[in-house]
């Protein structure tokens, strides 16, 4: 029982950070938007950055 709960948690652990380090960027446009991607150029959105001001 011991050594299935250890197989299980180190599945669990490689289940939720496998997708969490994928290549990224972005590039800065004009008048504060940006083009950015995820893994492929071919995922490519056009996107402002906006900030709350609390």
């Amino acid at each position: 029982m011991k050594y299935s709960n250890i197989i299980l948690y180190f599945g669990l652990l490689t289940t939720l950070f496998s997708c969490g380090f994928e290549e990224t960027e972005e590039e800065a446009l004009i008048n504060g938007y940006y083009i950015g991607w995820n893994d492929s150029e071919a995922n490519r959105n056009i996107y402002t950055k906006l900030y709350a001001l609390i």
